[in-house]
């Protein structure tokens, strides 16, 4: 009887630990972690650092997906045109070359398990997702 009520237990403490951490939240009015639906696109990239602090946890980095040149291809010692993730400096007065997507896609700890999206229309902010899961599913 004792094993069953612990079995029941973790059961139900890995149910409340998954439900927490697992979600797909989509945001496309108001505000939220510091950024409004409609702000320009300078202003959503001098607010990242108050954005960051507000989505991930003590400890974790921030990442983005980039493509490896040619020139850097020697230095990083991999194929032109791979991925490659690096963890980038929101520098105040920089990010123009950034700033030219309408889709802005952060990786929490380099995972494809914790992704945050800024969506971009007109020059305009319209989207904060977030996919965040607790397992890899195939």
């Amino acid at each position: 009887m004792k094993a069953l009520k612990l079995s029941t237990l973790l059961l139900l403490i890995l149910a409340v630990f998954i439900f927490y951490y697992y979600g797909e939240e989509s945001i496309k009015g108001g505000q939220k972690y510091g950024l409004s639906i409609g702000d320009d696109k300078s202003k959503v990239y001098n607010n990242l650092g108050k954005f960051f602090s507000e989505i991930k946890s003590s400890g974790d980095k921030v990442f983005i997906l980039v493509k490896v040149s040619e020139s850097a291809s020697k230095l990083l010692v991999t194929d032109k045109g791979f991925d490659v993730f690096i963890e980038p400096y929101f520098h105040k007065n920089s990010g123009e070359e950034f700033k030219k997507s309408d889709r802005w896609v952060f990786y929490l700890n380099a995972s494809s398990m914790d992704i945050v999206e800024l969506r971009f229309d007109n020059e305009k902010l319209t989207e904060i997702y977030r996919n965040r899961r607790f397992v890899e599913l195939p």
